[in-house]
């Protein structure tokens, strides 16, 4: 009986450590899980604070995109403008010089004919 005490002690005893050093490594294990879990925390953190920062500014190169592309408009539909404003004034410059030309043509023409009533007339 004294043998059997013996070895129900022993196998107590390794019923113990075995527990004991399961509830060791569960716990090792726990922390690790803890610090990885921190970890990733971080991580999860870090990365929404970079990936609101790049939101913002793709929400900002964006407005400068809409107020860009708006000027860009006004500007293209000024130059249309501008563009036709000057094709008139072309052409009213054109029309201006044919009708120099065409007054000077007319007033060398009476010059011509002033000329030669004069002439005829101190002839006679």
């Amino acid at each position: 009986m004294w043998s059997l005490e013996n070895k129900l002690r022993e196998e107590q005893n390794r019923t113990k450590f075995s527990v004991l050093n399961a509830e060791m490594i569960h716990k090792h294990q726990m922390s690790q899980a803890e610090i990885e879990i921190q970890q990733l925390s971080r991580r999860l953190t870090n990365a929404r604070s970079e990936l609101d920062e790049q939101a913002e500014k793709l929400s900002n190169q964006y407005q400068r995109s809409i107020r860009t592309d708006k000027l860009l408009r006004d500007l293209t539909m000024e130059n249309a403008q501008l563009m036709e404003a000057l094709q008139v004034t072309e052409k009213r410059q054109k029309d201006a010089e044919e009708k120099y030309y065409k007054m000077a043509e007319r007033c060398q023409a009476w010059q011509d004919v002033t000329t030669r009533v004069a002439r005829s007339a101190i002839v006679r």
